[in-house]
């Protein structure tokens, strides 16, 4: 069977169809001017962030150079009880420094290990002050420590050695902490600041009178009064119960025993009196 013979296409003006030149030339050449353009656009974007790193270098090292910004005053603010010389012989280093390049965090540490400064804050105060916000530790107590009379703050870390300029700070007094040794001694030093708390929140009147806490020993704490004669030894852990069952029955106690040495309250259900001996009391009539 013969295959039909192809039609050809149609063209009825005789004349070839449209088509458009294929000028490799000319398209080449577009392509060369279009990379042209994008290695210029890169090249002068390279320069212009080049240009402006260097600024911007040359500019921050001159701030943290020029003698313009040179710190000429340390402001010091919230110091009461602490020693301003103290504090700016600890910073003076910081003077004649560039104030924009200066450490702050190392300025505060420096401060921090003044006495009497529990925490600090630092700013710069353009063109030569550094200035900082102080807040000082809070005396709670003196201590013995050492045998030597200081202060201590709530968290019964030294601030102090007392001396003649403190005449006017009325504290409790905390001793026998040299019965401890240095490892146990701040913990004891907080036990007794406890202590206290608790009394001031007892009885705040109470707490006016109080002169002393005695934490020498482990199985009792010995307090003070100054309305109180004698000596009180409370158990550590019920010293409120102790002491409330004492002013219950203390009228009582005083009017059947003249003189008392100590009392103490630390048993549940019983008080023991510890009379003063014959020796002690006649010598204290003789120093009357």
């Amino acid at each position: 069977m013969k295959r039909p013979p192809a039609l050809k296409q149609q063209n009825p003006g005789g004349r070839e169809p449209f088509r458009r030149p294929r000028n490799h030339h000319l398209r080449r050449s577009r392509r060369r001017k279009i990379l042209r353009r994008s290695v210029w656009s890169l090249g002068f974007m390279t320069l212009a962030l080049g240009l402006t790193a260097w600024v911007g270098v040359s500019g921050w090292r001159w701030m943290n150079t020029t003698p313009l910004f040179a710190i000429d005053h340390i402001l010091v603010e919230g110091l009461g009880r602490g020693d301003p010389d103290d504090l700016q012989v600890r910073l003076a280093s910081w003077l004649g420094c560039n104030l924009l390049a200066a450490d702050l965090e190392q300025v505060r540490r420096q401060a921090l290990a003044a006495p009497w400064v529990h925490d600090a804050s630092v700013r710069r105060i353009l063109p030569d002050t550094l200035a900082l916000r102080l807040t000082e530790k809070q005396p709670a107590a003196m201590a013995v420590l050492a045998g030597h009379l200081s202060l201590v703050d709530r968290e019964g870390r030294l601030i102090v050695p007392w001396d003649q300029r403190l005449t006017g700070v009325d504290l409790p007094l905390l001793t026998g902490l040299d019965a401890w040794d240095e490892v146990a001694r701040p913990e004891q030093t907080r036990a007794g600041l406890k202590i206290m708390a608790r009394l001031m929140k007892y009885d705040m009147e109470l707490m006016d009178g109080l002169s002393e806490i005695d934490l020498s020993r482990g199985d009792r704490v010995t307090i003070r009064l100054n309305s109180e004669p004698a000596p009180l030894y409370l158990s550590r852990e019920n010293v409120i119960i102790n002491l409330d069952h004492y002013l219950a029955i203390r009228d009582d106690i005083h009017g059947r025993v003249a003189a008392v040495q100590a009392i103490d309250l630390r048993w549940r259900g019983r008080v023991v009196v510890i009379p003063e001996s014959e020796q002690i009391a006649g010598n204290r009539r003789n120093d009357g």
